[in-house]
């Protein structure tokens, strides 16, 4: 098999100093062709030996060329959804990336290698993980980052949070993600407002959930994005629903189904599906108001369904 060769053949090479920037690029170019061969397939499984050369010292670490030849190779595989071996051979782009004099160009090759280990972490449900490597990524290069650039790191750290169902460092993270933006960018402040408003749904927050989703909703009313004020409007229902305030959400959920229901005269095929299911929330919604004497009681506990920057989300414990 080729890694049992490359083991038996190469690694007696690799302790002798003159063989160490051959062995760097050996490596490597084997690696591109393992790669390369499984490229066509839909599945395949880097080397075991990745890790191992990884954690030895012995590989010449500012081999540059190899380290952005590796994160190429990273990149594919976690856009295959190979998480396990996307971590293992990013983490050894970064080996090779680092130690470097660094110019502007390899900086960028480093944070790109960072961002990738912390999604292929959160990928595999590693959220303390992920948020770590984030973190690392902005203490260590924040002085090289343009403010957008810190508030999309920010953005992803309270996201991964809200995976991790760390709401309150969800919150912090988020409001810094719209602080840090150099200028109005009214689609990541009303997407990071919506974020915001579900946090406080989850802790129990229910007038802020409610006030921070009325302030989103102006913002995507004010650039024109219907999808998104229907839904806000629907998670917005959800929340009166959930504070007792039934003509409240009666109101927003007959708003979010007009919404659909107007877009959906424009549509076909998948969008269609998409606006349909999404209107459909907002109906079962409207049916458990329909039916709040029935359910008196409990209906504050009732499961709730909202969708919000392209996710379900459900509040409630009690099925009605």
């Amino acid at each position: 098999e080729p890694h049992n060769f490359t083991r038996q053949k190469i690694l007696p090479f690799q302790n002798k100093n003159k063989y160490k920037m051959i062995f760097s690029r050996l490596f490597v170019f084997i690696a591109f062709l393992v790669h390369s061969a499984a490229s066509s397939t839909t599945y395949m499984h880097f080397p075991a030996d990745v890790q191992p050369f990884a954690d030895s010292h012995e590989i010449e670490s500012g081999d540059t060329k190899a380290g952005i030849h590796l994160k190429q190779i990273g990149l594919d595989l976690l856009s295959r959804g190979q998480y396990e071996d996307s971590s293992k051979v990013l983490k050894q782009a970064l080996i090779y990336l680092t130690n470097n004099d660094e110019s502007d160009e390899l900086k960028d090759e480093i944070i790109t290698t960072m961002r990738s280990i912390a999604d292929t972490k959160r990928a595999m449900r590693d959220i303390r993980g992920s948020v770590d490597a984030l973190v690392e990524l902005l203490d260590s290069y924040q002085q090289f980052l343009n403010n957008q650039e810190v508030s999309d790191l920010l953005y992803d750290i309270g996201t991964t949070l809200m995976d991790g169902r760390m709401f309150d460092g969800a919150l912090s993270a988020l409001f810094d993600s719209i602080e840090v933006l150099e200028e109005d960018d009214p689609h990541r402040i009303a997407e990071s407002m919506d974020f915001i408003g579900e946090c406080y749904l989850k802790l129990g927050r229910i007038d802020d959930a409610i006030n921070t989703w009325s302030e989103s909703l102006q913002i995507w009313t004010s650039v024109g994005r219907n999808f998104q004020r229907a839904d806000t409007m629907n998670s917005i229902g959800v929340a009166y629903f959930r504070s007792g305030d039934y003509s409240n959400a009666s109101v927003m959920y007959e708003s979010a189904i007009s919404i659909y229901n107007s877009e959906m005269r424009h549509e076909s095929g998948q969008e269609l599906e998409e606006t349909a299911y999404r209107m459909k929330l907002s109906q079962e919604n409207l049916q458990l108001v329909s039916n709040i004497i029935e359910i008196e009681g409990v209906a504050q506990e009732c499961q709730a369904n909202y969708h919000l920057n392209g996710r379900i989300n459900q509040t409630g414990s009690i099925e009605c």
